[in-house]
């Protein structure tokens, strides 16, 4: 029975995750409604599912042998909630995120998104802003019709600590796509010097968001 995994459906608030045959007939309850599932990863698992995502929990279907938290049929994409003790470099081969997520992903055609527990807990607007924006439920604006102007360092910092998960860094200009009527920013870029001393005379990209 180890061998066999099916896809099991609460009766009562219709949560579905894949399971081990021989787990579910052993304790045949939802795991989420009783309490014993992760509360953070349940958490993100709501939120998708009240964006009226098609979602299930714990699919090892498609990256067999691994297992992909939250999994998103319809779009084909899915999220890796990662605690920071269980998936620190000291409790996992080094090349287990890559291997899992870079490559079999890829070739699966699959888009996966890794959430770690502190980003979640401590910067959950933006994380949820993110999942949206890749599942295309955001709004759209046309670029032609707005303005571009240098952003201050004030309001460089201001943007970014509150929509790019790492936050604001210094940089040596910036700039930002403004909203013709109200004047907000839509997307602004930051660049910097590259660290390496041979490219000083170029600029990269420091944020974008």
């Amino acid at each position: 029975l180890k061998k066999f995994e099916v896809s099991t459906i609460c009766h009562k608030n219709s949560h579905r995750m894949t399971r081990k045959l021989d787990r579910v007939l052993y304790h045949p309850v939802c795991l989420i409604c009783n309490g014993t599932f992760s509360r953070p990863q349940h958490d993100v698992f709501e939120y998708v599912r009240s964006l009226g995502v098609e979602t299930i929990l714990n699919d090892r279907v498609q990256l067999n042998p691994y297992e992909i938290d939250i999994w998103m049929p319809n779009q084909r994409f899915g999220i890796e909630y990662n605690g920071l003790y269980w998936h620190s470099e000291e409790n996992r081969n080094d090349n287990f995120h890559v291997d899992k997520k870079h490559e079999f992903s890829r070739k699966k055609e699959i888009k996966l998104m890794t959430i770690f527990d502190d980003e979640w807990r401590e910067k959950r607007p933006i994380i949820e802003s993110m999942i949206k924006s890749r599942l295309g439920l955001v709004n759209t604006f046309h670029a032609r019709k707005s303005s571009i102007i240098e952003l201050q360092k004030i309001s460089r910092r201001d943007f970014f600590e509150t929509s790019h998960i790492d936050g604001d860094v210094s940089a040596v200009i910036s700039f930002a796509l403004i909203h013709p009527s109200d004047g907000s920013i839509l997307a602004a870029i930051s660049l910097r010097r590259p660290f390496h001393g041979s490219l000083s005379r170029f600029l990269e990209v420091a944020r974008f968001s």
